[in-house]
């Protein structure tokens, strides 16, 4: 979890840094952008933040909890908690830029179904399971 300063600043300030790193993130392509987070985020922070965005599209897909928790190593709770705030409707952005390219978001959950799946060892969701003859 990424700790924060004991020193807070207002809610205006907060709110006004919050706008300019939002303003800085959508000036930026692709290219830039990924440049951008590995120059500012530490290992940490990448890791929770990309942690998450797997959640929510788990979550999406409609995966078991108990599953995204054990795979990504995470809690039951930190993905229950996504789960109540999806089920909110808090991350309709999120679903909407996931969702926007077909190609990469299928990609990426290829790739979410792989972790899920101990790298295709264990069987898809709603695969059946073939035994060998």
């Amino acid at each position: 979890m990424a700790r924060i300063s004991k020193q807070s600043l207002s809610v205006n300030e907060q709110n006004e840094l919050i706008t300019q790193l939002t303003e800085a993130l959508g000036r930026m392509d692709v290219r830039l952008a990924e440049h951008f987070i590995f120059e500012f985020f530490g290992r940490e922070e990448k890791i929770m933040l990309a942690k998450r965005l797997a959640i929510i599209a788990l979550i999406h897909e409609k995966r078991p909890i108990h599953r995204i928790a054990i795979h990504l190593h995470v809690s039951e709770t930190t993905v229950a908690n996504l789960q109540k705030r999806y089920d909110q409707d808090a991350f309709c952005t999120t679903i909407k830029v996931l969702t926007k390219n077909k190609t990469d978001y299928t990609k990426f959950i290829q790739l979410l179904d792989s972790i899920l799946t101990v790298g295709g060892i264990m069987p898809h969701r709603n695969t059946p399971i073939r035994l060998p003859r």
